[in-house]
Parts: C-alpha cells; sequence; structure tokens
C-alpha cells in the first residue's frame, strides 16, 4: 500500500528504443552491467534463464530488467557504472500512485490505524473482523495488477440432447452429474484473450517496494542483514541502536523517500524483536528465534498451529 500511493509509473504514449535516454520513463532490458560497490546484496538480480533468482551478486551482472527509476537509483546508491541496453519500453510522462491508488488506500488505512486505536484502549467497538478485511484488500490489490489474464479461463458448457433420455428427471446438479460421466455434455475452455491494462502499475509496486525495502537496509551498518522475509529485515543485535538511530535521523538527512521512519505511518516499520537470544536462520520462510524464551518460529509448509481433539487451537 505504501507503494502505490508513493510510486511513479510510467505513463502516456510509449515507444521503442535501443538507447537509455536519462529524461524518459519506462523499462530496460540490460546486459553486461557493471558495478563499484562492496555489497553483494542489491536491489536488482541476476537474471539467468531457467534458473532461480540469483540476489546475491557480484561487481558484474550479466543481464537485468529494471525500471528507469530502478535505474537512477541503482547509479546512485548501488555503483552502477556501465550497462548496454538491449531494448527498451519508454515513454515522456509519468503519474503518481496517489493520483490512482490514493484515495482506496487512504480510506482503508484510515480506518485500519482507527481500529488499532480501539483495539488499543479496549473499546468494544473494536472489529477485528473488519481489521482483517481491510488487511486483506490493502494487501491483495498489487498482486492482481500483475495477473496474466490470458492463464484464466472462460468455461462453455454443451448439452447434446440427442443423446439424453426424455423421460430422465431435470435437475441442474444431478443432470450435470449423471450426464457429465455419460458425455452428455461438452465442456469448452476458451483463454480470455483480454490485456491486462493495470500491470504496469503492479510492475512498478513491486520496484517501489525494492528501493523501500533497501532503504531501511542502508540504516543498518554495512548492511550487515541475516535475513529478509518481504517486508522484514534480520539482523544482530548488536546493530539495533545505531539502526534505531539512523531510521529516527533518515528524514533529518534528507532520505529520499518520505515514508521512512518508525511507527505506524504507512511505510513505516517496528522492531518486533530483539534478544541475546539463539536464532536459526534456514531458508525462506524457515527460521526460528526466541525472545524472552518464547520460541516464534516458520517453516514453510508446515503450520505453526493445530487443533486437539476437544477442538481447541494449540501451537505445536
Amino acid at each position: 500500500p505504501a507503494s502505490m500511493i508513493n510510486m511513479e509509473i510510467p505513463a502516456g504514449k510509449s515507444y521503442w528504443s535501443d538507447n537509455y535516454d536519462d529524461n524518459a520513463y519506462g523499462f530496460y532490458h540490460l546486459k553486461n552491467l557493471e558495478f563499484e560497490t562492496p555489497y553483494t546484496l542489491k536491489p536488482v538480480c541476476n537474471y539467468i534463464k531457467g534458473e532461480s533468482l540469483q540476489w546475491k551478486t557480484e561487481n558484474h551482472m550479466s543481464e537485468a530488467y529494471v525500471s528507469s527509476f530502478m535505474l537512477k537509483y541503482l547509479q546512485k546508491h548501488y555503483g552502477l557504472k556501465s550497462f548496454d541496453v538491449c531494448k527498451a519500453l519508454l515513454s515522456k510522462t509519468k503519474v503518481d500512485g496517489s493520483s490512482i491508488f490514493g484515495k482506496y488506500i487512504d480510506t482503508f488505512y484510515s480506518e485500519k490505524q482507527r481500529q488499532d486505536v480501539l483495539n488499543a484502549n479496549g473499546d468494544p467497538d473494536y472489529n477485528p473482523a473488519l481489521r482483517e478485511v481491510i488487511k486483506l484488500y490493502l494487501n491483495y490489490l498489487s498482486g492482481k495488477m500483475v495477473e496474466d489474464h490470458g492463464k484464466h479461463q472462460h468455461v462453455t458448457f454443451g448439452i447434446n440432447f440427442d443423446r439424453l433420455n426424455d423421460d430422465s428427471p431435470f435437475h441442474e446438479s444431478a443432470f450435470l452429474a449423471k450426464h457429465h460421466k455419460m458425455g452428455d455434455v461438452d465442456i469448452e475452455l476458451d483463454k480470455r484473450k483480454s490485456i491486462n491494462e493495470l500491470i504496469t502499475c503492479g510492475v512498478m509496486i513491486y520496484e517501489y517496494s525494492k528501493m523501500e525495502l533497501f532503504e531501511y537496509i542502508s540504516c543498518i551498518p554495512n548492511h550487515d542483514i541475516i535475513h529478509i522475509e518481504t517486508d522484514g529485515i534480520y539482523f544482530e543485535t548488536k546493530h539495533y541502536e545505531q539502526t534505531s538511530k539512523n531510521i529516527e535521523n533518515y528524514q533529518k538527512e534528507k532520505g529520499e523517500l518520505k515514508e521512512i521512519g518508525l511507527g505506524t505511518q504507512l511505510g513505516g516499520v517496528k522492531f518486533e524483536h530483539n534478544t541475546n537470544e539463539l536464532a536459526y536462520f534456514l531458508g525462506k520462510k524457515n527460521y526460528m528465534l526466541f525472545d524472552k524464551e518464547v520460541p516464534t518460529y516458520k517453516i514453510k509448509g508446515v503450520p505453526t498451529k493445530t487443533t486437539d481433539h476437544a477442538g481447541k487451537e494449540v501451537q505445536c
């Protein structure tokens, strides 16, 4: 949601190009990217066809797809010195995400904040179901905007009346269950040919989100992180105090993104764990840490709660 209202989106009539244009907005397919930076983790990964995305990179990257906004971010903060343009889709204008999504995001987020205040005060008007629905609405839209509509199928049912028994009783559910098995119902699947016109917005949400995430990473001394989970960052406790100060001072030091900071503002962060106990990180969505002797863990594909014989929810 923070990206949706803070991002900029290429707009207007687009054109193909084989060159970099500093005054245009759009998307680039690049090769032979050369960096001068001590950081092996960058907000863009090395693209290798048929392989998983490689986020740990050296100062040479063979191929990448980036927006014009990310390209400038890499040049300014990650030492991108040179690259070759394979192809670019560009335009001369851009629009602010807030002009498209501002009313939608502001309406939902203000109510979500109001619900959080009610909950904190123990107010009986607090509605946990409403808050959860709002959270889902705020988060799900980005995924819908990058959907490939061509993968959706339209189902058409056709009935072959020549093969039907006129004496058979007609009830839709029973009819379909019976005659589909007998081959009396023909099912035709047509792929939709519609174009997702909002895909540019969806792509820019993720581009801006990466810049947002890496602005927080830049507040951690030496980018010394352990693990990242979408919008969460884990780092060593020894960096806690300095990281807090850096985030608090981000705006004073003229940071680029206005939403970066500690707090409940859209795009802000909070510290959820601070412990000197052991922690184990094995991979994406596969970790365990202790906070005041209470374990917090996640194992991808394995639920952390179950139900006992009495129907009571219990921690695994």
